[in-house]
């Protein structure tokens, strides 16, 4: 019984229509400047970073049961809050974020509930990882078509909060009927937890032979998906939380193929219209709202159809080929250029399949990496660790984006100064000579062909972004070609 509430939990905490819309609602209707959401997702970061360390000495003294409900009111306050803040105040939604992220970070660590509350066997850990991950996919995909079709028939950002807000409520629930067993089987410091983890890792003992001492042996196979998963967890949350942006950047590069794209979707997804119908019907009693014009990209229909895709791809992997560190290799490589690909400017189309197929193979490397350590001890303090260690990458990759976009506006203003004074001169000496040859402007500024080709070179904040993430991954897959090479023979033996 314990198990169904735990899934009932995870399925209702991913149904969450809005989410793949909170960048176009903000922009549109609380009229959120780019510049300050970015501005938001670096404060989502440091939160991260903070909560995961907080989160690792609450649960210490507290139950996961806690931590959960904790977790489950910081998101239903995140979405109460974007569904009652006026326009443009930063300062309520900077709260949310940090609301948010808290949710986000306590999520990671109280995964490891699904584990005590089942049995110890190996096989059973299989079947409960797979369960979960296949309950919280569906629960994305239903939530994204729904919202999306939500968004197409009622015309208004209100219907996909209000469902948000009631998904958020039965989740906090659900949270208050789990049974919290890990008082029971464990209860010790997270320092002991720690150097639990720091033994299985650094002084491996794989035929665990009684020695007199410690002997330094790496176990590379933990290492390597350990670090698969966090590159996964960066190229992920990296177009989660910037391919919407991407979107909107590029919603004027619309083609042909683009729009037909567009009208299949609608048609194919045409049965989801009957519960948009009953719900606006029900809703429509309490809650008035009107329908408003306004250019909507796909962002539902997108974000659903990656994560259908990523659970073919990992049927496919897992239990066709088989998923081996080659594999693994082979998926993060792809990864790693489709992720350089999405910073380049090109037609909604091509983005919106980039975005398909990147995060399917995110989110492949995701599960198949979590599945390989699962067995390992204290698996809820190796996620928070893995969480902590992205966090410190997306604050470094965000800081910098910041200031390399606070630069380039400086340059601009510079820019557009120069050429005010530059027009004022032409201007005096015009009058002063009153001659009938009109001014030649490329002869006065020579360097205007240069100018324009780096104007057409230039890239936005959000696709410099993208770069900063393929920087970061290249590095950390360096690393992982070194592990492949120190530890092949623990890798293919499966030790």
């Amino acid at each position: 019984m314990e198990e169904h509430i735990i899934f009932l939990f995870h399925f209702c905490r991913s149904f969450i229509p809005i989410y793949p819309f909170i960048l176009p609602y903000l922009t549109n209707k609380k009229e959120i400047k780019i510049r300050d959401f970015h501005g938001c997702l670096r404060i989502n970061f440091i939160g991260n970073l903070f909560f995961n360390i907080f989160g690792q000495i609450f649960i210490c003294f507290f139950s996961s049961k806690t931590l959960l409900i904790i977790e489950s009111i910081c998101e239903l306050s995140f979405y109460a809050i974007l569904f009652s803040m006026k326009k443009k105040n930063i300062k309520l939604l900077h709260l949310g974020i940090l609301l948010h992220s808290a949710g986000q970070s306590f999520a990671m660590i109280t995964k490891d509930l699904l584990y005590v509350q089942s049995q110890t066997g190996n096989d059973n850990k299989s079947k409960v990882y797979a369960t979960y991950n296949l309950c919280k996919k569906l629960a994305g995909i239903f939530s994204s078509f729904i919202g999306q079709d939500l968004l197409f028939y009622t015309g208004n950002f209100k219907p996909l909060l209000i469902f948000s807000v009631l998904s958020c409520i039965c989740t906090l629930s659900c949270s208050f009927l789990v049974l919290d067993k890990r008082k029971v089987l464990k209860d010790s410091p997270v320092i002991d937890d720690l150097m639990e983890i720091f033994d299985h890792i650094f002084y491996y003992n794989p035929e665990n032979t009684i020695s007199k001492g410690k002997v330094f042996n790496l176990n590379y196979k933990p290492l390597f998906y350990m670090l698969a998963y966090t590159i996964g967890s960066l190229i992920y949350i990296c177009f989660n939380f910037y391919g919407s942006n991407i979107f909107l950047e590029n919603k004027e590069e619309i083609t042909r193929l683009t729009i037909r794209f567009s009208d299949v979707l609608k048609w194919l997804l045409k049965p989801i219209r009957i519960i948009s119908i009953c719900y606006n019907f029900i809703l429509r009693r309490f809650v008035k709202y009107e329908k408003e014009q306004q250019s909507i990209v796909l962002h539902g229909y997108i974000d659903g159809i990656a994560r259908l895709t990523a659970i073919l791809f990992s049927h496919l992997l897992l239990r066709v080929i088989r998923f081996s560190h080659e594999v693994t290799l082979s998926v993060i490589l792809i990864s790693i250029f489709l992720t350089f690909l999405m910073a380049r400017r090109a037609s909604l189309f091509v983005l919106y399949s980039i975005y398909i197929l990147n995060v399917s193979m995110a989110n492949l490397i995701i599960t198949s990496s979590g599945h390989q350590f699962r067995n390992m001890p204290n698996i809820g303090l190796i996620f928070g660790i893995i969480c902590l260690f992205t966090a410190i990458l997306h604050v470094i990759v965000s800081s910098i984006g910041n200031l390399q976009q606070s630069k380039q506006k400086k340059t601009d203003f510079e820019e557009n100064l120069e050429s005010a004074v530059v027009s004022n001169e032409n201007i005096e000496e015009s009058d002063l000579n009153k001659s009938d040859e009109p001014i030649v402007m490329n002869e006065i500024r020579p360097n205007d062909e240069k100018n324009k080709k780096k104007t057409k070179r230039a890239t936005t904040p959000c696709q410099n972004r993208f770069y900063y993430y393929t920087r970061i991954n290249c590095g950390l897959f360096l690393i992982l070609g070194i592990i492949v090479y120190k530890g092949s023979d623990q890798l293919k033996s499966g030790k």
